[in-house]
């Protein structure tokens, strides 16, 4: 059992907004004046902090296992007085005072492209850091290795605009890091010897390089299903995938075991929309034994349906058409392939030959 706790709200008035002139030590994020550029964003109401303390049956020397700054302003890169307010009070002395070291992550909502997120959650976790540092915190508690920023590619939620989506997560890690030793940037890469020149003995095979792996971009859609649930649930999903790059679909069933509440439902086979993902997999029977899960609540042509394949970071809205029954149900399994990948036709499979 894990405990969540938010934090008692810090509210004060005419509180001083403090603009430090220092830049973040991190090129990623300066202008062409050597400054990070304050967003202030639209205003979303009081930061909000919430504590992870972590698993009732592990025990861990850590006071806490990690805080949550939640409800940053949309468009917004800016600590909130709240946030800074517990940071200084309770967060920040608790660090200096434990052998122990931080791992940032940034996240952002939904709405917005996917590289701007990407960009403004790592300006808000950035800054994160340089907060600790000013204040007092040395360099081997908040490593720049443990600094990450995923934008919205973390987020489950179903709104566009989820104020836990636009936060930063500081997670406690025992034991400290030494600081790396700066190396100085070349400005020119030199390579002893140009590829043209390596030579190759008669009667031996070509040098070959190693194939470089990139995400690859797939389309999933929802055939049917059905299932029942009253706490406890069992359903079975169809869904087709499509290796975009190939034009190859193959048919899997998801079989899952899960919470719900809801009768007996049947959603009938409809040509649904496709939805685009990318991904690590490198062929669609890679998915065969992927573990997945499936979240639906809704009754007959009004649903909202979530898709998620955890160890590759994919969550996904999909529309599963008209459904004989209503309720709630969260679902999760393994992924199984029932048909050979063969050339995709719309409105379904090319039959087997």
């Amino acid at each position: 059992m894990k405990l969540r706790q938010l934090a008692q709200p810090m509210i004060y008035q005419n509180f001083p907004v403090v603009r430090e002139p220092n830049p973040f030590n991190d090129d990623r994020l300066v202008n062409g004046q050597g400054n990070i550029m304050d967003k202030k964003g639209k205003d979303t109401g009081f930061g909000k902090i919430e504590l992870d303390l972590g698993d009732l049956s592990s025990v861990s020397p850590l006071p806490l296992i990690a805080i949550d700054l939640f409800n940053y302003n949309i468009d917004g890169n800016l600590l909130k007085d709240e946030h800074k307010k517990y940071l200084d009070c309770k967060f920040i002395p608790m660090l200096k005072k434990e052998d122990a070291h931080v791992k940032l992550s940034g996240t952002a909502s939904k709405s917005g492209p996917a590289d701007y997120n990407r960009q403004l959650s790592l300006e808000r976790v950035l800054r994160v850091k340089k907060y600790l540092i000013d204040h007092g915190v040395p360099e081997s508690k908040v490593p720049g290795p443990d600094v990450s920023a995923a934008g919205k590619d973390l987020s489950t939620s179903f709104s566009n605009d989820d104020e836990r989506d636009r936060a930063v997560r500081i997670t406690l890690r025992l034991g400290t890091k030494p600081r790396p030793i700066p190396l100085p940037r070349p400005r020119r890469v030199f390579f002893p010897i140009e590829p043209g020149d390596i030579f190759i003995p008669p009667g031996q095979p070509p040098l070959r390089l190693p194939p470089v792996l990139r995400p690859r971009k797939y389309r999933i859609q929802y055939v049917s299903g059905i299932g029942v649930s009253a706490g406890g649930s069992l359903t079975i999903d169809v869904f087709r995938i499509i290796d975009v790059q190939t034009n190859e679909s193959a048919t899997f069933n998801l079989v899952g075991a899960g919470v719900g509440l809801k009768g007996p439902s049947v959603t009938l086979p409809a040509e649904n929309d496709l939805v685009e993902f990318e991904c690590m997999n490198q062929s669609l029977g890679a998915f065969h034994n992927e573990p997945a899960g499936f979240a639906t609540v809704g009754v007959g042509p009004t649903s909202l349906n979530t898709i998620s394949f955890p160890m590759l970071g994919v969550a996904k809205v999909i529309p599963t058409g008209f459904n004989l029954g209503l309720g709630a149900n969260v679902a999760t399994g393994i992924m199984k392939q029932t048909s050979r990948p063969r050339p995709n036709v719309p409105g379904g499979l090319t039959p087997e030959t």
